[in-house]
């Protein structure tokens, strides 16, 4: 991933471990990241799924192939989120060709292992003339550590945890998972880096959110197994069935943050309005209501403005996806002039 033509010399950043990973996220977030010729994974990562059971002789169950699928779906559309800003575009077919993740069985038969290094290449070269280097080192490293690192699905069983004991009633199931603990201060650490990573980039925050639904999806079909492991992280039987119970949302929380023009403004309820917006970045049409400042009605305004000039808008906008390139419950909350191209 060159970073200028001008400097040939520049070092590689080369990524190791999991370790590496977040050091390298955590210096390009405070813009102290050194500048930097080509990313590069060298044995990292690889994402283990163990299974023990009499299913498991050198094959995938359908279970766990679902699994799989729904993992293959998140890299899909996570790459559509950081290179269109469209998490639901509809990929061509060079593209998902590029970004199939293959399954290595291991001796052993329920041992199974998705590498990760081939995939980083190709999200590289797709993303390299979309983004600047750094946002690409960003989205590619996020990726990476979201979807293979340890501490991503430790801080992930950790949150099915506690809503779990919330849920539960039996105070006997409700104390063992209580007692139970996946993350350490080094994942709480972790994921205040990529926190922070996705309040200052709307495309990493709906990255994280994919990821999320991917993570439950590769934690249930643990439960195919009478013994599972994600990454070292043993899960008991009926753990992961449990963990997951109610984790599968019916939408995908998404941020559509961008340039707007609006198409039809409705002012006829005093009590909510809506607009219907057209994206100038991914060409995607829908309807949204505002969220305003009751202080102020300023985005109101600001909306009335540019409806009366035919002006852009540049919108930060939340919404649900129920399915392929459908947004629904849209909110606009906030808004704010774009300014003017200098002649």
């Amino acid at each position: 991933m060159p970073t200028s033509r001008q400097e040939p010399n520049l070092p590689d950043i080369v990524i190791t471990s999991e370790e590496e990973a977040y050091q390298v996220l955590r210096a390009a977030k405070d813009g102290k990241l050194e500048p930097f010729a080509n990313l590069v994974f060298k044995g990292w990562p690889t994402l283990n799924l163990y299974l023990q059971g009499d299913k498991f002789h050198q094959s995938i169950t359908p279970t766990v192939m679902r699994g799989l699928l729904e993992f293959q779906k998140g890299i899909y559309q996570s790459y559509a989120a950081a290179k269109y800003d469209h998490p639901t575009k509809r990929l061509s077919q060079e593209e998902r060709d590029a970004l199939e993740i293959r399954v290595d069985v291991n001796d052993g038969s329920s041992d199974f292992e998705i590498n990760f290094q081939q995939i980083a290449i190709k999200l590289i070269e797709q993303l390299g003339g979309k983004l600047d280097p750094v946002h690409v080192l960003i989205t590619v490293v996020s990726i990476a550590v979201l979807y293979f690192g340890t501490s991503s699905y430790k801080s992930y069983l950790e949150n099915r945890k506690d809503i779990r004991a919330r849920e539960i009633t039996d105070d006997t199931q409700r104390k063992t998972l209580e007692a139970m603990k996946f993350a350490s201060t080094q994942e709480t650490e972790r994921l205040k880096i990529m926190s922070d990573l996705a309040q200052n980039d709307h495309r990493i925050e709906n990255i994280t959110r994919i990821a999320y639904e991917a993570q439950t999806e590769v934690v249930k079909s643990m439960a195919a197994g009478n013994k599972a492991a994600i990454e070292g992280i043993a899960l008991p039987p009926g753990m992961a069935e449990s963990l997951t119970r109610n984790a599968r949302r019916k939408s995908t929380e998404v941020r559509l943050d961008g340039v707007y023009r609006l198409v039809k403004l409705d002012w006829t309820d005093p009590l909510k309005f809506k607009v219907r917006v057209y994206s100038t970045t991914t060409g995607t049409e829908f309807d949204a209501d505002v969220q305003d400042d009751s202080l102020t009605g300023r985005y109101k305004e600001y909306l009335r403005e540019a409806e009366w000039s035919r002006s852009p808008v540049s919108l930060k906008i939340n919404a649900k996806v129920f399915g392929a390139e459908q947004y629904h419950d849209a909110v606009i909350v906030a808004v704010e002039p774009v300014p003017p191209v200098p002649q």
